[in-house]
């Protein structure tokens, strides 16, 4: 690789792949945590698929509207310039890009992450089914002291054949111990009702408009303790984090991908029209129904329904035909949800879907081009990651995004807890923030 580097005057990335025993890979993020380092984590456990990531040997930022185009000219370049070892046939192995992508594709000068975050990790242990990977990436230039490089690959390499869990304190402070900072009902439901005179006057047909709450700690708080919390309460669902290198890290559970990538296909999900459960079998059920047989709410699932697909033929896919949505039941919600399914041209990567896609009716509105434009009209909140997409992609051009919702930015003593609702020409502004708090109540449930 150095050798490469100098003939080349490009720095060449080199990864090695070993598959070990059982690893938790959430374990090993709380293991080797640091507040200063890039981390993230991806994992569902009902798909017995878990991913942690840690320290960026690599990383770029990308910002305005060519983000995509730009971040995909750079993963093309570090991918062609990758030596690989170990058990490096995997289709799972290798390195993997983590990428963080905002709600907008600008940010304000101050904000915790760029429009777009691209980084490899340093570490990476990725555990699906009854296989663990752990895989050690490292940046070599030419002037690179290869000794130093390889005595800390190799000491990783001993600690991973036979991992040791440190003691930590990851354990999640009670809510009730923190000091809220008052969140306004009054301007949420009248940013709310004029969205909706503007829907009914015909200037779009829905935007989603956010809100959050913040809380500070009395003591200092890492995102791990929530993170094994959040797993065994949303099994069902993506958890995932994505922390910088400046002690902010975006955690939450989300039901929704924006897609997958994978063998030439991608998987793809419309989810939006929401009410909440009922512990009694019947109420639920009933509720259930209600939200089939809902007017409102049908109509805003059916708009980022055919938005989605609409994106997707426009790349040349071919769209499965959709059913009826149904029912996606969560530990306090219960969602529309329609999957959708396409075969990809051969020339269309994963960088054009996800610029195609994000954002999508279910986050941001329809028509798009209108709703991206007028939405501080509404809201006065910097979103950041929340209503974004974070995931990974393989040197195979493969991999998944998923949609950063319900969720929680954490830094060392303050909790900001996201979430939004859809608004449509029935939407009722009042209950509007109340599903706003019922979302936000999942993720408060676990510091409760």
């Amino acid at each position: 690789a150095r050798q490469r580097a100098l003939e080349s005057g490009s720095a060449q990335l080199v990864s090695i792949t070993l598959e070990v025993e059982f690893l938790d890979p959430l374990a090993v993020l709380e293991s080797i945590w640091e507040r200063t380092e890039w981390h993230a984590y991806f994992e569902n456990v009902a798909e017995d698929f878990a991913f942690a990531g840690a320290e960026a040997v690599t990383m770029a930022e990308f910002r305005g509207a060519n983000r995509c185009e730009e971040a995909k000219a750079w993963a093309q370049q570090l991918l062609e310039n990758c030596i690989e070892s170990g058990d490096s046939e995997h289709v799972l192995g290798g390195p993997q890009i983590m990428i963080g992508m905002t709600f907008a594709d600008e940010s304000p000068a101050n904000s915790d992450f760029a429009p777009l975050s691209a980084w490899v990790p340093r570490w990476q242990v990725l555990r699906t089914g009854d296989q663990t990977l752990a895989v050690a990436n490292a940046c070599i230039e030419p002037d690179t002291d290869i000794e130093a490089v390889s005595e800390r690959i190799l000491k990783a390499h001993r600690r991973f054949s036979g991992f040791a869990y440190s003691e930590t304190n990851a354990e999640t402070p009670s809510l009730n111990r923190f000091q809220k900072s008052e969140s306004s009902k009054e301007a949420y439901t009248s940013g709310v009702a004029s969205a909706v005179r503007d829907i009914r006057d015909g200037k779009f047909e829905k935007i989603v408009l956010a809100r959050s709450e913040q809380f500070t700690s009395p003591t200092d708080l890492s995102p791990i303790g929530p993170l094994s919390k959040m797993r065994e309460s949303f099994w069902g669902c993506h958890c995932f984090a994505f922390g910088n290198n400046r002690g902010k890290s975006f955690i939450g559970a989300t039901p929704e991908i924006l897609f997958e990538k994978e063998q030439g296909q991608v998987h793809t999900q419309a989810l939006a029209g929401s009410i909440s459960r009922a512990p009694n079998a019947q109420k639920d059920a009933d509720l259930g129904s209600q939200l089939l047989h809902s007017a409102k709410d049908r109509h805003e699932h059916e708009l980022v329904r055919k938005a989605i697909v609409k994106r997707l033929k426009s790349l040349g896919l071919e769209v499965a035909p959709s059913r009826s949505p149904k029912l996606l039941k969560l530990k306090n919600i219960q969602h529309l949800n329609t999957p959708i399914h396409g075969t990809l041209p051969p020339d269309v990567s994963f960088w054009d879907i996800l610029k195609t896609l994000h954002p999508t009716p279910a986050v941001g509105g329809s028509p798009r081009e209108i709703t991206g434009k007028v939405l501080h009209q509404y809201e006065t909140l910097d979103r950041s990651l929340y209503a974004g997409a974070v995931g990974m992609m393989n040197r195979q051009g493969d991999g998944k995004m998923y949609v950063a919702i319900r969720s929680v930015s954490v830094t060392q003593r303050c909790l900001e807890f996201f979430a939004g609702a859809g608004i449509v020409a029935g939407s009722d502004p009042l209950k509007e923030w109340d599903e706003t708090q019922l979302k936000m109540n999942a993720m408060r449930d676990i510091f409760a």
